[in-house]
């Protein structure tokens, strides 16, 4: 996961310029990006994970609990 570095306060006599706003919003939407690419990562191991575990078990009914089967999967 990305480190946070502390954000610098603003007095409130400052104000953001044309361009400091605008690199102002492509750090935010990069931050946004990045969490978001890891959530979904997360989520598709989570899927995968459990689709596994279904077919898993519906292979175990239908051999009659044998252990022939892939027993677990890796990432």
């Amino acid at each position: 996961m990305e480190k946070l570095l502390p954000i610098p306060l603003m007095s409130p006599s400052s104000s953001l310029t044309p361009k400091s706003y605008k690199s102002l919003l492509t750090d935010v939407a990069r931050i946004y990006e990045s969490f978001q690419s890891n959530a979904n990562s997360d989520w598709n191991k989570i899927s995968l994970t459990s689709y596994w575990k279904i077919g898993q078990r519906i292979v175990e009914v239908e051999q009659g609990n044998r252990s022939e089967q892939v027993t677990e999967i890796g990432f």
